[in-house]
């Protein structure tokens, strides 16, 4: 059974356009490890195991999988890219200039309204990726390197679309996708699944 129903689905589409929907499956049999080997880890895709307060044992594990969008900074320069999540067309880019590495992913994140669902733990997506230490350059006044750095993103982020749950501790696993609705409708491959 899939949670939340089409009638609570159409009530949160009122508070928020980013609605998780998700199926419980028992997961005594797989592990993130073997989930995340056998959905091809590419290179959008992430594991992210959740350990609170020092425990030995991460109460969930997270893939992530099907990216909708890749927001970076670089060297003052931001790029986010959209992937369509039908799978129909190609991958859209945006480059702009500016001094703030977080204003992209602050943009990319403001369109979306997430509404809450029972059933989920607090992270069921969003943006997934690090925040390199010379992000602070943008903000603060340091001095210069005393060689230079790798050369990655100083800001790199993954949204995904379609993330495994996996609760450890009861061994199931949740598959949450979360279409996006947007002015019209839901947007990318879950259109159609709903009446918006």
């Amino acid at each position: 059974m899939y949670s939340p129903t089409r009638e609570e689905f159409a009530q949160a589409a009122a508070r928020g356009n980013l609605i998780p929907v998700y199926r419980e499956l028992l997961a005594d049999g797989d592990t993130p490890v073997s989930a995340y080997s056998a959905l091809g880890a590419s290179e959008h895709s992430f594991l992210l195991e959740s350990v609170v307060g020092g425990a030995t044992w991460a109460a969930y594990s997270f893939v992530g999988i099907a990216p909708r969008a890749i927001v970076r900074w670089a060297s003052g320069t931001a790029t986010v890219t959209w992937f369509d999540v039908d799978g129909g067309g190609p991958p859209r880019t945006a480059e702009w200039a500016t001094a703030d590495p977080t204003a992209a992913l602050a943009e990319v994140l403001g369109e979306m309204r997430p509404v809450e669902v029972p059933g989920l733990p607090r992270f069921w997506g969003g943006a997934v990726g690090w925040i390199a230490y010379d992000c602070v350059r943008a903000f603060e006044d340091l001095p210069a390197r005393a060689r230079p750095g790798l050369e990655l993103p100083s800001l790199a982020m993954v949204i995904t679309d379609t993330l495994l749950i996996f609760d450890n501790l009861r061994q199931t696993l949740k598959v949450v996708a979360t279409p996006l609705r947007k002015a019209g409708g839901l947007v990318g491959r879950h259109r159609g699944e709903y009446p918006f």
